[in-house]
């Protein structure tokens, strides 16, 4: 009797204890999911940590483990401008994107020739114009194989240089380019100098004509002041013709005025004897009698000349309010502004 109790004891015992065996073993797989999300998390953020830093690595090894290829072209692009490395360029995809990492590493380096290993000739023909301007070398253009692309490049390297020395463009073979070239240079030394019959050779020299803006930005601050472009462009004036109508406002010499033809002539006259007056105030009714005579040698062109002429003179854009053209009239307005603004600097 007390073997079978002491069994039947035990088999309650055991019963007993099935439950927290159940119960024990029902939580582990609950302890186990969470472990796994735990290390998951771990995982991502050390593999976005291992991205992030292989961005800024400073290896072409190092650029090559970048997962991302925008990323990964960034690197090679920076790295090789940062060590005048061309060869990682080459590493670059797609190829079209290799151009402008060896631009970048010419540029860097001061080696054009890197230019000439890009494929493209107008990429590579642009880098070598781009570097001989900012190395100051002018015999860079004159390797260039291409006659139309080391004309332009002649000519881009004068104009860097504001056509100080003809001797600039003589290596330009396409003419038209050349006599604009020497024109420039021309129109610098008569304002340089003063001196109006350099002005005689311009037409001669020039090719399609050098606009007159253009000419006018050649000048130093203290003669462009004095010159109006609109009032100029408005008489439709020869290359020539700007540089007499410049040297004789530029140097108050109206006797310059004498080399010049019909209205712009008078033009010219009416505008240096404007800035070479004393400084008396001037009534609206005063100004439009004398620009009105001016008029008569080329109507309405000639007439806002002058008084585009006598507003800058005098600084009174009072006297641009009789130009009958809105957009004239405007310009001349500005312009008056801007003198004003130079005035008081």
């Amino acid at each position: 009797m007390k073997s079978l109790e002491n069994k039947n004891k035990d088999g309650a015992q055991e019963k007993k204890q099935e439950p927290q065996l159940a119960s024990s073993e029902g939580q582990k797989p609950q302890k186990s999911i969470n472990d796994y999300k735990r290390i998951g998390i771990l995982v991502a953020i050390i593999i976005i940590i291992a991205a992030a830093a292989a961005i800024y690595v400073d290896s072409p090894k190092g650029c090559s483990s970048v997962v991302f290829s925008t990323q990964r072209n960034i690197c090679f692009a920076t790295e090789a401008a940062a060590t005048g490395n061309s060869t990682m360029c080459y590493s670059i995809s797609p190829k079209q994107l290799q151009e402008p990492c060896l631009e970048n590493v010419a540029y860097a380096t001061k080696n054009a020739s890197i230019c000439n290993s890009i494929s493209n000739s107008t990429v590579a023909d642009s880098c070598i114009g781009n570097l001989s301007i900012t190395t100051g070398n002018e015999s860079l253009c004159a390797s260039m194989q291409n006659s139309s692309s080391k004309s332009e490049c002649l000519y881009s390297f004068a104009k860097s240089k504001n056509f100080s020395d003809v001797s600039y463009c003589s290596g330009i073979s396409n003419s038209a380019m050349y006599g604009d070239c020497a024109a420039s240079n021309t129109y610098v030394l008569a304002m340089k100098t003063g001196n109006p019959s350099y002005c005689s050779e311009m037409d001669h020299a020039s090719g399609t004509g050098v606009p007159t803006s253009d000419l006018l930005g050649l000048l130093p601050q203290a003669q462009s002041s004095k010159l109006s472009s609109s009032g100029i462009i408005l008489l439709n004036a020869s290359n020539s013709d700007v540089c007499y109508y410049s040297v004789a406002v530029a140097f108050d010499n109206l006797s310059t005025c004498g080399n010049l033809q019909g209205l712009i002539s008078a033009s010219c006259k009416y505008y240096v004897n404007s800035i070479t007056a004393a400084k008396q105030i001037l009534n609206l009714s005063a100004v439009i009698s004398k620009c009105d005579e001016a008029g008569i040698y080329g109507g309405s062109a000639t007439t806002n000349a002058c008084l585009i002429g006598f507003a800058l003179s005098y600084e009174n854009a009072t006297y641009c309010s009789p130009i009958t053209n809105s957009s004239v009239q405007s310009t001349c307005v500005s312009e008056v502004a801007s003198r004003q603004a130079n005035s008081s600097t």
